[in-house]
């Protein structure tokens, strides 16, 4: 009997993933994007509406500490220069 409700108590853990990735991007900008490649289209309103959220970073800026965080990069170094 035990077994039995067991794929009853797993399946929403299955269905809530599929769920939430249908959901639709929604980007409001003060213009309409020429597109969402950057490296095509180099205007602020398509870097506003693609680069800034879509692509994630190697590092981020905390502003509170004023230092480079990891974001994507799961370690780093920072080496001189030559």
């Amino acid at each position: 009997m035990r077994l039995a409700a067991l794929p009853l108590l797993l399946a929403p853990l299955f269905i809530a993933p599929m769920a939430v990735a249908a959901t639709n991007l929604s980007v409001c900008t003060e213009a309409s994007p020429e597109g969402f490649d950057v490296v095509q289209y180099n205007s602020l309103t398509t870097t506003n509406a693609s680069a800034d959220v879509l692509m994630n970073r190697l590092v981020e800026f905390d502003a509170a500490s004023g230092k480079l965080v990891p974001s994507l990069a799961d370690s780093g170094k920072c080496r001189p220069m030559g």
